[in-house]
This record gives C-alpha cells, sequence and structure tokens, in this order.
C-alpha cells in the first residue's frame, strides 16, 4: 500500500495522525529513514490512544503527544535504528534498560512508562524538570545535566503543542 493510501485511510481513523506526521516532516524533512515516520506517526498516536496522558486536563494527550515527539526528535532525530552513548542506548528514544526496541509502537509504550517513572521521581521539581530521570538514564532528578535536559525537550514540547493544538 503507498505512504499516501495508508496516510488517508489512517487519518480518517485517528485524526491526530496527520498532524503527527506532518510535525515529524517538519522537524526532520530530509532523512534516510524518513520511510519510518508513518509508523512512527502510527505508533505515538496509537500508544496516546490506548493508555492515559501523562498531564492532566482537557489537553493532556495533546501535550502526551508533543512530549513523546519532541524527546524522540532530540533523542534519535526520529531513527528507528538509531544506536548512542557507545551503543548503550538504542531506538526513538535511546532507551537503555529494554533492548534494542527498533519496533516504533514497542519503543513507545515503553517510552511513555519511563515517562511516568521520571515524573514521578522528579516530582518535587517543575513541570518542565519532570523528565530529568529519564534523561539522565536513570541518574535521578538531581543531576543538573539531566535537568537541563529535560527543560530542553519540554520547551520543544511546548512548541509541537502549539502546532498540535493550532491544527484542530
Amino acid at each position: 500500500m503507498s505512504l499516501l493510501l495508508s496516510v488517508i485511510q489512517y487519518s480518517v481513523l485517528n485524526p491526530f495522525f496527520v498532524r503527527v506526521l506532518a510535525i515529524l516532516i517538519y522537524l526532520q524533512p530530509v532523512a534516510p529513514w524518513s520511510n519510518t515516520y508513518a509508523d512512527t506517526a502510527h505508533a505515538i498516536t496509537d500508544v496516546t490512544e490506548e493508555s492515559s496522558p501523562l498531564f492532566a486536563g482537557p489537553m493532556g494527550r495533546e501535550r502526551t503527544i508533543a512530549l513523546l515527539v519532541s524527546l524522540a526528535w532530540f533523542e534519535s532525530h526520529f531513527n528507528p535504528e538509531a544506536s548512542g552513548d557507545n551503543g548503550m542506548s538504542h531506538g526513538l528514544y535511546q532507551q537503555q534498560r529494554f533492548g534494542e526496541l527498533r519496533d516504533p509502537h514497542e519503543a513507545t509504550v515503553v517510552a511513555l512508562r519511563e515517562l511516568r517513572i521520571s515524573f514521578r521521581i522528579c516530582r518535587g521539581h517543575p513541570a518542565s524538570e519532570g523528565l530529568g530521570w529519564y534523561a539522565a538514564g536513570g541518574d535521578g532528578c538531581e543531576n543538573e545535566r539531566g535537568r537541563r535536559l529535560s527543560r530542553h525537550r519540554y520547551d520543544k514540547a511546548v512548541e509541537i503543542s502549539f502546532a498540535l493544538i493550532g491544527a484542530q
């Protein structure tokens, strides 16, 4: 099935899919792995539909989608085959503790679970530092580097949220 036909069919079922796909293309327009963007957009929109959002309120799902997109962009530029940290981190979200996680859906499920843990561990910090534990590789929320990386990813997620919300 062609990508265009897949996009048309899936967008009827999941209205966020086209918006997420467009954001992926906007953030990383040219890449050898751009043929995987539809799978990544499917994974992000499906997982956030299947799970409760990270954030409370009427825009909780949109904010959760935005955070996953931001994290995948910062960590791998949406490359599901990415490897970093001397081969210790893998996939879209550069996860370390769960094998290679090359499948976007599986990686997104694990990333969302890890984000919940990070926000819980960092609950005494501002929301923008909620990724501190995740960004520091599980090294706790007191890691300044992790909190700085968290703020950077969170700020990008805020921009992406506006793009998602504004497209409604």
